[in-house]
């Protein structure tokens, strides 16, 4: 196994779902950060270090593009990201970030009962606050021209992980599972939005050191048929044009989240576990741009870092959660680290 490593210089812009463009933002555009890059922005610079770029393709979707760009095999798969700050793991939580050891409360807890009691999930996680930089700009064409169109000013927050953490030594991560790309290593690339620089540093692991296959390593040998699922990265749950039921004539309804995820993992575990229940959040999601196609990637109903399953296994709960780690809790672009998760073992 693999650990690929990105070494911010300076404060770094990964911008979230939603239009930029001063045409449909109005005189002045604004964007903050979300806390870490999303796999598709991940996926897009590893692409562009390994000097490699989809092409046109006739593949079912844009991840099965994407995938065959990275050269991604059947049993290849990356897992993250997520954020090492010396040596501990910081994980998406909403828009802030918490320390993966946290996690470890909910093995004494019951998530819905300690709610209903009114604590809050920020009380039980102790999640961080990200420091953010503003930085103005004015849209400029190639050649310092002012761009007619995206012309006008705009504000970004970029996040500003040395401000937030007082060390240099900081890094986004992902894991890379039977994926070779020892090649890349020490290569200078673009990671996220204003053009921001990284380093490249790929590592081999034992995987029972890998920072987040450690907790699934960790599950396998202490297995509980009872599991906290936290999600690491966003799930792609369904695209926002498809899933809706006919009510009545004319009215139709898009069903909860939580069966369209039940059925989910029904599914890759050939009926061998249930989510009971979900605490989290709901985002509409683009998967980013389509350079090959030069059209914008679908929009997904998605669940967000920070969202936790409680999942009921019927047996061998081991062997299932390594299998649902392996294809993910989302239903495209698992592959790329889409529905990355970590187990916990509950009560």
């Amino acid at each position: 196994m693999m650990i690929i490593k990105f070494k911010p210089i300076g404060p770094m812009m990964f911008r979230g779902p939603g239009e930029f463009s001063p045409v449909a933002r109005g005189p002045q555009a604004y964007a903050t950060s979300l806390p870490l890059p999303t796999p598709s922005t991940v996926s897009g610079c590893l692409a562009t270090a390994m000097e490699r770029r989809s092409a046109a393709s006739t593949a079912a979707s844009w991840s099965d593009t994407v995938e065959g760009a990275l050269g991604l095999k059947e049993n290849s798969f990356l897992r993250g990201p997520y954020l090492i700050v010396n040596d501990e793991v910081y994980l998406w939580y909403q828009e802030k970030l918490v320390n993966s050891e946290n996690l470890k409360i909910l093995r004494r807890v019951e998530l819905r009962e300690a709610l209903r009691e009114g604590k809050l999930l920020d009380d039980l996680l102790n999640p961080l606050r990200i420091e953010r930089v503003p930085h103005v700009g004015i849209g400029l064409k190639e050649g310092k021209v002012v761009d007619s169109e995206r012309g006008l000013m705009y504000l970004v927050k970029f996040v500003d992980y040395e401000a937030t953490f007082k060390t240099t030594a900081i890094w986004v991560a992902v894991e890379a599972h039977n994926f070779d790309v020892k090649d890349v290593s020490g290569k200078m690339v673009r990671l996220g939005g204003e053009g921001k620089p990284v380093r490249l540093d790929v590592v081999d692991v034992d995987e029972n050191k890998a920072k987040l296959y450690s907790f699934v390593k960790d599950f396998i040998r202490r297995p509980s048929d009872v599991a906290y699922l936290y999600l690491v990265s966003h799930a792609f749950i369904q695209e926002v044009s498809s899933g809706f039921e006919k009510v009545e004539s004319g009215v139709y309804l898009w069903p909860g989240i939580a069966r369209h995820v039940n059925d989910f993992v029904n599914k890759i575990t050939n009926g061998g576990a249930d989510v009971e229940y979900i605490v989290g959040r709901t985002a509409l999601l683009g998967a980013g741009y389509d350079l090959s196609r030069n059209v914008k990637k679908p929009m997904y109903i998605a669940l967000e870092p920070g969202s936790i399953l409680k999942v009921r296994f019927k047996a061998n709960p081991g062997e299932l959660i390594h299998l649902l780690y392996e294809k993910s809790l989302s239903f495209v672009g698992g592959k790329l680290g889409y529905g990355t998760f970590l187990p916990i073992q509950s009560q």
